[in-house]
């Protein structure tokens, strides 16, 4: 356990530190099932992704580094294969109201004349094709899933060693929260500042407006962050 943390006062990432470094009596540590275990739901025994993936984020790691690409693109198919179970049936269909409702005044009539309120023909897709008797429907989305310790441990498999690195807090900067928070301190601070103009000799500069202000930040170990006016292109201007 790391020297310094109080368990009756550790934050939950000092918890994820602790937890992840914890020895098992000279045993082989396996990170994958340990991280199951500190994230799973105790009532379905499942670990949410998007809440692991928030964990992640907290340490700086942004959901589109590319170092992380095997892990979305596991995600991506474990959310495949259990949308083919889950999301192919008629009754896991949702229907507005106008498709599931069908006044009375106004019903649609069988080829026999009686008066009928929805139909389903095992045979066709909604689309009237015949080549399918399913219609694939999107439940979910891959991040709201919960999965088991199987299905869990096969989407971070390949990139287990930065992530376990992250949440062990071993990435340059460990207490990135704290880093983060004294940045966007000195952004505020700097942003009421008054005075200054931009370059006048060139038209491009000239035209730039001075109010915008932003501030991004990659470590070498490509943790990111940015507060302000981050997406617009800006000039490069000597000071």
């Amino acid at each position: 356990m790391e020297q310094g943390v109080q368990a009756t006062s550790a934050s939950w990432r000092e918890s994820i530190c602790i937890s992840v470094d914890c020895e098992d009596s000279g045993s082989p540590v396996n990170v994958e099932d340990q991280l199951f275990d500190m994230f799973k739901d105790e009532q379905d025994d499942k670990v949410h992704m998007g809440r692991f993936i928030a964990a992640l984020t907290e340490t700086g790691l942004r959901r589109t580094d590319p170092r992380l690409k095997e892990m979305r693109d596991n995600l991506a198919e474990v959310h495949a294969q259990l949308e083919d179970v889950e999301a192919t049936s008629v009754t896991a269909l949702n229907l507005d109201r106008s498709s599931f409702v069908r006044s009375q005044n106004s019903p649609i009539h069988s080829r026999s004349g009686s008066p009928r309120f929805f139909e389903w023909s095992p045979s066709r897709s909604f689309d009237g094709s015949p080549e399918s008797r399913r219609r694939r429907v999107t439940l979910t989305s891959p991040t709201a899933r919960s999965l088991d310790r199987r299905d869990f441990k096969k989407v971070i498999r390949d990139n287990i060693v930065l992530i376990s690195k992250a949440l062990r807090h071993q990435l340059v900067i460990p207490e990135w929260h704290d880093f983060c928070a004294h940045i966007e301190e000195f952004y505020w601070n700097a942003k009421n500042l008054p005075g200054g103009k931009v370059a006048s000799y060139i038209p491009q500069l000239a035209r730039f407006s001075p109010d915008y202000w932003g501030v991004s930040v990659c470590t070498t170990d490509g943790q990111r962050y940015g507060v302000g006016d981050t997406n617009v292109n800006f000039t490069m201007q000597s000071c």
